[in-house]
């Protein structure tokens, strides 16, 4: 019989179908058709009525009985090929379908003060600094996992700033912030690190 290969993509999820002795077996990205540097993602293969027979070639599930993928920040710019293998009747796994995925950057995350995000007027002070991604993600919610390791706060009109180290802003510096006169613009910058590493910076009105 004839090896049968079909590519579908809909909506931004891409599915590849391979077709081996009547069997059918493909792999699906179940979010998006290119991968993230830093952002973990699930593989599934599956196929007909033998998908147990049916795995991914170079890959080990994790504790949960997944595929994950997790691209480094090297591989972007680069593809990723990701292959379907299937278990002929002698027992033997052989390559049905491969497919290319592009790696590319993670957006940069944003910035939150105490669950207030850039541009938001601050209606009470918090020590609490994160970093994550909001709702525009391509990816989904839940794969960012990041840790602010310092901060740089600097306030309109004044010299200098305020510097700190990890994600809580010192009581000190927080008694500061409350003495600035309502109205002013507060600039925060973070230096954070996790899926990927860098700075973000968000701006407040108090």
């Amino acid at each position: 019989m004839k090896i049968i290969y079909s590519i579908l993509a809909v909506f931004g999820v891409f599915t590849a179908f391979g077709q081996v002795e009547e069997r059918e077996g493909h792999v699906q990205n179940t979010s998006i058709s290119v991968l993230y540097a830093g952002i973990p993602q699930e593989i599934v293969p599956f196929g007909g009525k033998i998908c147990e027979n049916i795995r991914i070639a170079g890959m080990q599930k994790n504790e949960e009985g997944k595929y994950i993928v997790t691209p480094t920040q090297s591989q972007v710019g680069t593809q990723l090929s990701i292959s379907v293998e299937e278990k002929d009747k002698k027992g033997n796994y052989k390559v049905v379908h491969t497919t290319n995925y592009m790696i590319k950057p993670a957006p940069k995350p944003e910035l939150s003060w105490g669950g207030f995000t850039d541009g938001s007027t601050v209606s009470a002070f918090s020590q609490i600094l994160s970093v994550g991604y909001g709702d525009n993600v391509p990816f989904g919610k839940g794969k960012d996992n990041f840790t602010v390791e310092g901060y740089s706060i600097v306030v309109s009109g004044l010299k200098g700033s305020l510097e700190g180290e990890g994600s809580e802003i010192s009581e000190l510096h927080l008694e500061a912030l409350k003495a600035i006169s309502k109205g002013s613009k507060v600039s925060i910058s973070v230096k954070y690190s996790g899926n990927s590493s860098g700075r973000t910076t968000a701006m407040f009105e108090l």
